[in-house]
């Protein structure tokens, strides 16, 4: 048993016999293909661009603060049930002056002079200095607001559901870097299959041209295949620009140059989906997908937001203590010493106060449009579990066709292969014309292209059909790190020309 067929398997049974000649010949035909590609000892493969993105991706990073975000936020809404504690220390200095009028007899008393009082037109005027200095401390605790325990409770559930959301980020990411990997083995497979179509219709060209010097065709053969070599340039440009924007929208997605690539294994197993089953990935997918996960967290916050409100209604009772103590010294003017007075206070408060709202205009309204959000998001509910079953199953019955697609494409090489080789035959013996050899290699170098992208669109039907179930994690990258082939390396080129 092949090793790296421990999870993925391999082909059905029925084509192994079907199959076993047309992979020496897949191996010889794939050769020439990627001959242009360029060979080396390693390159980057699908993992470590995938770690790259995780990495650099700005879109996963979003996410990522997101989720950060609302767990600070989960923190912030426990702190309603904590005692709330405020400190102060008050300090201060002021300076005040009166006057006071007394009769005559009384403005010459000796006891205004002690007081550092001085007369004018029968008042006398005080001046006192004052300095306060204190401090008090005040704790207030919830002892009981329904209110603010469902709030608790829905920061709870929006946590929740931040972790579903950024789950389905990974996932995202995931897909995204898998489609942009492929794509640029798939404008890779493109240009070399240009670059192959250019070469043959080159020689077919040449032997056109010498069979017509020597009178062996006529001069038609030679303008078709001139007319075919100047479209097959044209695709070769046409290729080598796609090839190009694929490599740059895999810099984007990873943030990060990359010029080489390790390509597919070609003992990549293809089988059917593992359970075989519709109804059972169905039933995956409505248990652990995460936009259905997090969607059933919201319908719950919303159901808890509606007792909320309805609790608002409700009396609270709040818990509060303080303690102050404060010093006051003053004195009055004309005093040997900076302070000849203190007053010296001190005070500790405890009770429990009791609120409840007992009329608010808006409240019916503010009930109303609670209830009629909860409903919304039941039904936003009911939609995205018809969509994710929708969407499973369409994507369940593509990879069964896209495995039947792969295996037939197979077959189709050979047959193209073997309608090549009869094609030329029969034009070295005249049987067969130029427009006829041309179109067979076309049609050989088109199979083996369709081959390979296939493969790439079963690879990504079963990535998005796990995504689907919500059991697309990382494990899956490693899982198909493990064919690809790091001895045949992908080559960004370096000219117009296609080639190293």
């Amino acid at each position: 048993m092949n090793p790296k067929s421990s999870k993925y398997g391999s082909f059905c049974a029925s084509d192994k016999i079907q199959t076993k000649h047309i992979g020496a010949l897949m191996r010889r035909l794939l050769a020439i293909l990627l001959l242009g590609f360029g060979f080396s000892a390693s390159g980057d493969d699908i993992l470590q661009v995938y770690q790259q993105a995780h990495q650099n991706d700005p879109t996963f990073a979003l996410s990522e603060i997101g989720h950060r975000i609302q767990k600070l936020n989960n923190y912030q809404a426990h702190t309603q049930l904590l005692p709330q504690i405020r400190f102060s220390m008050p300090r201060g200095r002021s300076t005040n002056e009166n006057r006071t009028t007394y009769p005559d007899e009384a403005i010459n008393d000796p006891r205004y002079a002690f007081l550092g009082a001085t007369q004018e037109n029968n008042g006398v005027w005080f001046e006192r200095e004052t300095e306060q200095v204190g401090w008090s401390a005040n704790l207030s605790q919830t002892v009981f607001s329904v209110p603010t325990l469902i709030n608790v409770m829905t920061s709870r559930k929006s946590t929740v559901s931040s972790d579903y959301t950024l789950f389905s980020s990974e996932q995202a990411l995931i897909i995204r870097v898998v489609e942009a990997y492929f794509s640029v083995l798939r404008a890779g497979a493109s240009l070399q299959n240009s670059l192959a179509s250019e070469d043959a219709i080159k020689r077919q060209l040449e032997q056109a041209e010498q069979r017509y010097e020597v009178g062996l065709t006529a001069s038609t053969d030679v303008l078709n295949a001139r007319a075919s070599y100047d479209d097959a340039i044209v695709s070769r440009i046409q290729a080598w620009n796609s090839f190009d924007i694929e490599f740059e929208a895999l810099r984007v997605l990873t943030g990060v140059t990359i010029n080489e690539l390790s390509g597919l294994d070609e003992d990549f197993p293809i089988q059917n989906p593992v359970p075989n089953s519709e109804e059972a990935w169905v039933e995956m997918a409505l248990k652990n997908n995460p936009q259905v996960r997090a969607q059933e967290i919201s319908y719950e916050s919303a159901k808890l937001r509606h007792w909320g409100q309805l609790a608002k209604d409700l009396p609270s009772i709040t818990l509060g203590m303080s303690y102050n103590r404060s010093e006051q010294p003053f004195n009055l003017g004309g005093q040997d010493t900076p302070w000849d007075y203190v007053s010296e206070r001190k005070g500790f408060n405890i009770g429990l106060t009791f609120s409840a709202t007992v009329s608010a205009g808006s409240r019916f309204a503010q009930d109303r449009i609670s209830a009629l959000n909860r409903e919304q998001s039941r039904l936003q509910l009911v939609q995205q579990r018809l969509n994710v079953e929708n969407q499973t199953r369409r994507q369940f019955r593509t990879v069964v066709t896209d495995v039947q697609r792969v295996q037939a494409r197979l077959r189709a090489i050979a047959s193209s292969e073997a309608s090549k080789q009869a094609t030329e035959t029969g034009y070295e013996v005249g049987t067969r014309n130029i427009v006829e050899v041309l179109n067979a290699q076309r049609a050989l170098f088109g199979a083996q292209l369709a081959y390979q992208n296939a493969k790439y669109d079963y690879i990504l039907g079963m990535l998005r059909l796990k995504q689907n179930a919500g059991v697309l994690t990382a494990a899956e990258i490693e899982e198909l790190n493990r064919f690809m082939d790091n001895e045949n390396t992908v080559n960004r080129p370096t000219s117009m020309s296609g080639r190293q």
